[in-house]
């Protein structure tokens, strides 16, 4: 049970650092944005806006996946007490 639960975390730490790399470069892809648009530059406004929205999506996308993996985290800590109180309570498993 242990080595499934580690696996499910560094699972879950590489889905949150992609997850905040995504979103980090959404913000960028805005202010670059912002900035061609600015400077008169609709086209090259209207190109970096459209990708920071897509690397915005992907973010969201991994936030939903990052969610439902923990939730299985949750499951398998769970099943870990249970076996555990059954165990101090000379209950059989």
């Amino acid at each position: 049970m242990l080595v499934e639960q580690i696996h499910n975390l560094r699972v879950r730490i590489r889905i949150i650092q992609h997850m905040q790399t995504l979103g980090v470069l959404s913000l960028i892809m805005c202010i670059v944005s912002m900035a061609f648009l600015f400077s008169d530059r609709q086209l090259g406004g209207q190109i970096t806006f459209g990708l920071s929205l897509l690397l915005m999506l992907a973010s969201l996308l991994l936030t939903l996946l990052e969610i439902q993996k923990s939730g299985v985290a949750l499951d398998l800590h769970l099943q870990d007490v249970e076996r555990g109180g059954k165990k101090s309570q000379g209950l059989p498993n």
